[in-house]
């Protein structure tokens, strides 16, 4: 694109944005063969799938893309998808010689949840509705929130029965095969430990701030000014192998690295009460394997992978399912 066509095409982006409509950006992300349209090139499709400006190819090409730009705005999620241009039978119905992976990427206006009035919380839910992306509407018929305990959950479990998911453990939820009870918790301190560095372990300190915990954040190169000014921060140069926990606290796994599981198996022996650990199903199973507790019942405080489903979309809710989880589990409600 010429510059003058970049600014047309972003302004044309901010237009609908502040109309409130929902489109897809598409993107050529990678050609094979013949494809009239290159890497990089970009077209604005509408929620009906019609091309507003830009250009990904022919007629074939584009009432494809059109139609999953549609079905990406349906759904809210971004996807990947390839056009077959070069076979009339499974393709597209036309051989034009070539094949494109296409990046589509939906911008809806924001989701709109449900929450009870209460004035006493109505900063904290505008300021947490901004990182979440959402709007707040109230609902009278809501019961209001007594504590930030409840506030957080209260805004999880909106989220989450807006999208219809089952707000229910992750770990259930994704049939980790592991059986575990609830543990029984002895202590409830106000302490927690954030290992990693991520936009997700920033996110859990600002959610840990509002419950007032004494917090913890250890990770590599770890800045002060990405934390609030409660967090006790320590960077750690040569890896995670001395960290020591203390016993009662709450610890958070969100490093991504290979000393998970040594990590999560170093909290449970310090006596931490709550052990999370934020990662995906294959990730789950490998640190459970390391423990030896494939099929095994789990009677310690273990949350693997930690969270709610709540189909978190950012690194705000996912410390939001997470933060959730610790306070049901401690009966902070």
């Amino acid at each position: 694109m010429t510059r003058d066509l970049i600014e047309e095409f972003h302004s044309k982006i901010s237009t609908l944005r502040l109309a409130g409509h929902s489109f897809a950006i598409a993107t050529i992300v990678e050609t094979i063969g013949s494809a009239s349209a290159r890497v990089s090139s970009k077209a604005i499709f509408s929620n009906e799938g019609k091309n507003l400006q830009g250009w990904v190819g022919g007629g074939c090409a584009e009432r494809f893309i059109g139609q999953e730009a549609v079905a990406a705005i349906n759904e809210a999620k971004p996807r990947t998808v390839l056009a077959d241009l070069d076979d009339e039978i499974f393709g597209l119905g036309v051989a034009c010689g070539g094949k494109m992976k296409v990046f589509i990427d939906p911008i809806v206006p924001p989701e709109e949840i449900l929450v009870p009035e209460n004035s006493s919380f109505n900063k904290v839910m505008t300021e947490l509705s901004g990182l979440y992306g959402i709007n707040l509407r109230i609902d009278h018929s809501l019961t209001d929130a007594r504590s930030m305990e409840e506030v957080l959950l209260q805004l999880a479990l909106a989220i989450g029965n807006k999208r219809s998911r089952s707000c229910q453990a992750l770990r259930k939820v994704k049939n980790v095969p592991a059986t575990f009870r609830k543990p029984l918790i002895s202590n409830s301190k106000q302490e927690v430990t954030i290992v990693g560095r991520t936009r997700i372990t920033e996110a859990l300190a600002r959610h840990f701030a509002l419950l007032g915990f004494s917090i913890r954040a250890l990770g590599p190169d770890l800045q002060a000014e990405d934390y609030p000014e409660s967090v006790q921060c320590q960077c750690l140069e040569d890896g995670y192998s001395d960290i020591k926990f203390r016993e009662g606290e709450v610890v958070i796994i969100a490093g991504h690295s290979a000393q998970d599981p040594a990590l999560v198996k170093t909290a449970i022996n310090q006596k931490a009460r709550h052990v999370a650990m934020i990662g995906s199903f294959k990730r789950s199973l490998e640190v459970l394997n390391y423990l030896d507790l494939l099929e095994q019942e789990i009677s310690y405080p273990l949350f693997i992978p930690g969270g709610l489903d709540i189909d978190a979309r950012n690194p705000d809710e996912v410390a939001l399912s997470v933060v959730s989880e610790v306070i049901l589990e401690s009966g902070g409600h």
